[in-house]
């Protein structure tokens, strides 16, 4: 049964089960049967084989199968997903997501929080680059209800990411690691974590090299790896290695 599942996938051995509940097919069924009712070509034929040779009720089986196809399920989904994010300025192999794209997505797709580390921000004035479309989608994500963490290292980079809340919205709050300000340590993460679920870590810097004009890669990932990045940041505000800004 595991070799059906892992062969044809949980939706195929639940039609399977379906076949054998509904008495279309049974336990002593042969295989001209079997293709008819599962549309299986012959040459596929054989893991369906070997289970109704190994079982010995038919009801016992049909709970067995939906209940693997099931656990498949649930496996499947429990998986992270790693997706390559790159910039480059030339023509990009299709199929190959940009760090914007990823970026904006993510944000986009946040509902609780929103978390952003950052080396370097900067927005060009006309709010026009792929950078500065991402500092608004945060923004508008702290429009929406998203509680939006920020941590950065220099105050021109908070005045960056600033620049694009609208009067009203709900303001990020903004941390920053002091033991940087004497220039020998600096806060080079580049991490933006959506509801502790979904993340990008990448080597570019929010602003339009970073997003346009160099080449950088970064993966995204959901699940458990972005639930460890949000966590330990969060630890460090805890403990205060991270602390507010002050004007």
């Amino acid at each position: 049964m595991a070799v059906l599942v892992s062969l044809e996938g949980p939706e195929r051995a639940a039609i399977f089960a379906d076949a054998l509940a509904s008495g279309e097919i049974h336990c002593s069924s042969l295989s001209g049967a079997l293709q008819a009712s599962l549309d299986v070509p012959q040459a596929r034929l054989r893991p369906y084989l070997d289970v109704l040779l190994a079982a010995s009720d038919v009801e016992e089986l049909v709970l067995a199968l939906r209940a693997s196809a099931a656990t498949a399920v649930r496996i499947a989904a429990s998986q992270p997903l790693i997706e390559v994010a790159w910039t480059y300025p030339g023509d990009a192999r299709p199929g190959l997501r940009t760090t914007g794209g990823v970026a904006r997505e993510i944000i986009d797709g946040s509902r609780s929080s929103l978390l952003v580390v950052g080396y370097s921000v900067t927005v060009d004035p006309s709010l026009t680059g792929l950078a500065a479309q991402t500092v608004g989608a945060i923004a508008r994500a702290a429009e929406r209800g998203v509680g939006v963490t920020a941590v950065l290292h220099r105050d021109a980079n908070r005045k960056a990411l600033l620049q694009s809340w609208r009067i009203g919205a709900p303001s990020p709050s903004i941390f920053t690691w002091p033991i940087a300000d004497d220039d020998k340590a600096s806060i080079h993460a580049k991490v933006l974590i959506s509801d502790r679920n979904d993340g990008l870590i990448t080597s570019a810097n929010l602003t339009y090299h970073g997003f346009e004009r160099n080449i950088e890669m970064g993966l995204r990932v959901t699940g458990q790896a972005a639930a460890e990045i949000h966590d330990r940041i969060h630890e460090l505000i805890a403990a205060h290695e991270l602390v507010p800004w002050r004007d």
